[in-house]
């Protein structure tokens, strides 16, 4: 269950969040499940440092036009908020590319702007949180 703070940013439509939750046809079937192009290629594997840091930039300001979302010094905790809400159990997590570093980015979705986190935990147990922003 999220914080009413975390629950606030739901609402307002900036994320998505999907529990850890089984999907028998692995990592494509998970990414369809959540909305998301059903293409791994367009994934790389990145650090529980660096999906927090993404989560931090994600939160902090928008994708299309930087406007301030979240409070800085805000966005650290609800961003660890968010990876144990997805998974408390990350054994691999992946991402469309580093906001926060403005490294590469692949789209997953036909929003003009997107990005997040892919979880998987056990064998066939995932669990995401996308952002996706318009111009």
């Amino acid at each position: 269950m999220p914080s009413s703070r975390l629950q606030e940013v739901l609402d307002r439509g900036e994320a998505e969040c999907f529990p850890t939750r089984k999907h028998a046809g692995g990592l494509t079937a998970a990414l369809a499940s959540f909305g998301l192009k059903p293409d791994p290629s367009g994934l790389s594997q990145v650090t529980r440092a660096e999906a927090i840091e993404i989560l931090v930039a994600l939160l902090s300001a928008g994708m299309a036009y930087g406007e301030s979302r979240v409070p800085e010094a805000e966005a650290p905790s609800l961003a660890e908020e968010i990876l144990l809400m997805i998974s408390t159990a990350p054994k691999v997590i992946y991402s469309n590319g580093n906001w926060a570093r403005h490294k590469g980015w692949n789209p997953m979705t036909d929003s003009t702007f997107d990005s997040g986190l892919v979880v998987e935990s056990e064998q066939d147990e995932y669990g995401c949180v996308w952002f996706r922003d318009e111009d």
